[in-house]
């Protein structure tokens, strides 16, 4: 696949930084040192052999202090740079936040058709042992062969072999060496010795509106050949033939959505409360930031088999959901990854769905933030058609859940303790 004109879009980040000798604090490249390209990239940009270049430079900063807004900045560059004709486009990122620009832009620019590679470093370029230009290298080989999507790419060390992660489906996990993870179903590629090695199929991005449906359930082949069908939110039965449990309705999600076309401005709202469930949730101290219009959305990490918090106490996760509810908004559930095994569910699972939380098993608790923020900026806030998109499969995010249980002599629907 011949690519020979390259966008690349630099946001700052440790990637963009500096180490300076009598400092231990990473500093920004700013003014005069960051404009144009930075010289250390002359390498890696030379070995993908871009005969045109186009840079972007929609932000400067660590990726700490990222913004919705910088991801719809971000967003607008790429498109910027898609009009222009590139064929590929790879980003310069900091990796603590990272993970949630992947998913942000896998949504907003779900109907580009081009790849986009997001690469950053946990050391400076000038450190004697940074990643930096490895983890590029990287980026670009795999921009080489990537299909359409949002993907994010990261080896962690000065050489060797760097994973290649579908953009919905990451997270990070460390500060150092190979700080980003699949947990579920693992990275789609690796790329070693100067090549892209797919490692398994993985869905290509569903963008809104009518053409859409060209693409439901196309996939990226992978070594064992393409699959047939892609878990579809919410609506589609798990591995082993159970129904999924979750508290809204499992109507098709599409014409529900009341979306003609995807959006081309990226908006997120970042009225969104993204927490992790624990004992003693402060429930009343949530309830009054939701009356007092600050929030329309809250996405609750539960516990890893998939329980939380029930009753009408001041720690029930079940009060809280029916509250924000009540008030209009959506409340979505999610665990930190899906289970290896799809099986029974223990007693406050239906209680909490009952609520009103829609449980998401295969989706990460990261990217169901990211994606509530943007359904409600595409929905204007409306609660029954953001609980439709957000059922709706765009970007590869909901990965399948579990496989079947082992055969057991005594089998019991619901557990009674956890």
């Amino acid at each position: 696949m011949s690519r020979m004109r390259l966008g690349l879009v630099l946001t700052g980040g440790t990637i963009g930084s500096t180490s300076p000798g009598d400092s231990d604090v990473v500093r920004l490249m700013r003014g005069p040192n960051a404009a144009g390209m930075p010289g250390w990239l002359s390498g890696p940009l030379a070995a993908f052999g871009a005969h045109q270049l186009s840079i972007e430079r929609p932000v400067e900063l660590h990726s700490e202090e990222a913004r919705p807004s910088d991801w719809e900045a971000m967003a607008a560059s790429c498109r910027k740079l898609a009009e222009r004709g590139v064929d590929a486009i790879c980003i310069l990122h900091g990796s603590d936040t990272m993970a949630y620009a992947a998913a942000a832009l896998s949504f907003a620019l779900a109907d580009l058709r081009l790849p986009i590679v997001l690469t950053g470093s946990n050391l400076p370029p000038d450190d004697e042992e940074s990643d930096a230009k490895n983890n590029v290298r990287a980026a670009l080989v795999a921009l080489r062969t990537l299909p359409d999507g949002v993907y994010l790419v990261f080896a962690g060390t000065p050489d060797g072999d760097a994973l290649v992660h579908l953009g919905t489906r990451v997270r990070k996990e460390r500060a150092s060496g190979r700080a980003f993870v699949s947990p579920n179903g693992g990275p789609v590629a690796v790329v070693e010795r100067g090549r892209m090695r797919r490692l398994v199929p993985w869905p290509l991005p569903q963008p809104l509106g009518p053409t859409s449906e060209q693409r439901l359930g196309a996939m990226a082949d992978g070594p064992a050949g393409p699959v047939s069908a892609v878990l579809d939110g919410l609506d589609t039965p798990g591995a082993n033939g159970t129904t999924p449990v979750n508290g809204w309705s499992a109507a098709r999600a599409g014409a529900a959505i009341g979306v003609t076309e995807h959006p081309r401005v990226a908006r997120f709202d970042p009225r969104v409360l993204e927490l992790r469930v624990h004992p003693g949730l402060p429930v009343a101290a949530l309830e009054a930031a939701v009356d007092a219009g600050g929030l329309l959305g809250v996405v609750a990490e539960l516990y890893p088999c998939a329980t939380g918090p029930t009753g009408d106490d001041d720690a029930s996760l079940s009060r809280l959901a029916e509250h924000v509810t009540a008030m209009g908004g959506v409340v979505v559930g999610t665990v930190a990854a899906a289970p290896e095994i799809a099986g029974s569910y223990y007693p406050s699972l239906p209680s909490l769905t009952a609520s009103g939380i829609g449980f998401l098993p295969g989706v990460l608790t990261s990217t169901a933030t990211v994606k509530l923020m943007w359904a409600l900026a595409v929905t204007g806030g409306d609660q029954a058609r953001t609980r439709a998109l957000m059922r709706r499969t765009v970007a590869g995010e909901v990965a399948l859940v579990g496989r079947p249980a082992p055969r057991r002599r005594v089998q019991h629907q619901v557990r009674t303790g956890s």
